[in-house]
């Protein structure tokens, strides 16, 4: 019994000693290595690739065509698709409506442009309400049978 309890009491300072060294190098290594708690610079790419001169060609090429593809734009410019649609939908916010790109908010000045429009309007109707509806053309829609889809077609 007192031979194992010295050999236990030899395991247990050996272990304790042990413990005692990797604690030191430890708190040895942590110490010079890290003086702040911000990031430091690491090498490699940049987190963001994209720029305002990589935006300002995106949305140049979205003037030019609405209906340019993501692949169409992604391509000249040297981004993946993914980050195109991040540039028009975050930095540009457009969205794609009918096939075209449009912007999501109306300009200041179309805002202007509109709410000038509708007051004339109002302005039309309280004059000579049967009248502006007679001009006012409200939900019509003129359907045409013969385009069919191209991907359909009837059999016999």
């Amino acid at each position: 019994m007192i031979e194992m309890k010295k050999e236990t009491t030899g395991k247990l300072q050996e272990i304790d000693e042990k413990f005692d060294k990797y604690n030191e190098n430890v708190l040895d290594i942590g110490s010079s290595r890290r003086t702040t708690v911000f990031d430091e610079e690491r090498p490699g790419r940049p987190p963001d690739v994209v720029t305002e001169k990589i935006i300002e060609k995106v949305h140049d090429m979205i003037l030019a065509d609405r209906r340019t593809k993501v692949r169409e734009l992604a391509k000249p410019v040297g981004v993946s698709t993914g980050t195109a649609i991040n540039i028009l939908h975050d930095k540009l916010a457009m969205k794609k409506l009918s096939a075209r790109w449009v912007p999501r908010l109306l300009a200041v000045d179309n805002t202007r442009i509109r709410l000038l429009i509708s007051k004339q309007y109002l302005e039309q109707f309280k004059r000579d309400p049967k009248d502006f509806l007679r001009r006012v053309v409200i939900a019509e829609t003129w359907a045409y049978f013969e385009e069919f889809d191209k991907s359909y077609f009837w059999r016999d």
